[in-house]
């Protein structure tokens, strides 16, 4: 998933083929646009290992290779995946009059070129007082049907129908996961402020 470490591991030879011992290895990361460089050094026997930490919301597919530092561009000797979605908002709030509904859209974003398919969302959580119905849209207008896959870095649309029962619980959240058969998953708090129900001439 999106923003976890991803551990790494090499051997570095020198120019006739032995170890390249307690020397410093440049490691690229390349996706889409973006090329970085970490840097490991090896042991006794030449092998090196290090762990890198993408940014939280970052995805996709990394080609990466290891290098001389002095190499700019090393060919690809190997890649991964990470997969991940984002909210935005990613944390919506709203208000609800006790017997009363109120809803909204939040954008949900492949952070993958990778598409995602299988999508399925869900409330896991909500105050006793409060019924929450969610689902994916390919268009904000809710058009199109239910939405059951995500093109890479494409945009679906999560509607939210909230209802207040009652101000037994004034404030809480409802927390809806999205999950796609790949293994990404999202989650999404919307907080509810319930607010009572006053007359008025």
């Amino acid at each position: 998933p999106a923003g976890t470490p991803v551990p790494l591991t090499g051997h570095a030879t020198n120019s006739v083929g032995g170890p390249a011992a307690f020397v410093m290895v440049n490691i690229h990361f390349k996706v889409r646009e973006t090329h970085r460089v970490i840097s490991a050094l090896t042991d006794a026997q030449g092998n090196f290992t290090t762990t890198w930490q993408p940014l939280a919301n970052e995805a996709g597919s990394y080609a990466i290779a290891a290098g001389h530092p002095g190499e700019a561009d090393p060919a690809t000797q190997d890649s991964f995946t990470l997969l991940g979605m984002k909210a935005s908002p990613e944390a919506p709030a709203l208000t609800v009059v006790e017997h009363g509904t109120n809803s909204g859209l939040i954008k949900v974003r492949n952070l993958s070129d990778v598409p995602l398919t299988g999508l399925t969302v869900a409330v896991q959580s909500q105050p006793a007082n409060i019924q929450a119905t969610v689902a994916l849209f390919p268009l904000p207008g809710g058009e199109g049907g239910p939405a059951t896959n995500l093109l890479g870095l494409a945009t679906n649309y999560l509607r939210y129908v909230i209802s207040a029962q009652d101000t037994s619980i004034a404030q809480g959240t409802v927390l809806v996961r999205i999950s796609s058969t790949e293994g990404a998953t999202l989650d999404i708090p919307i907080t509810v402020k319930v607010q009572s129900l006053v007359p008025r001439l």
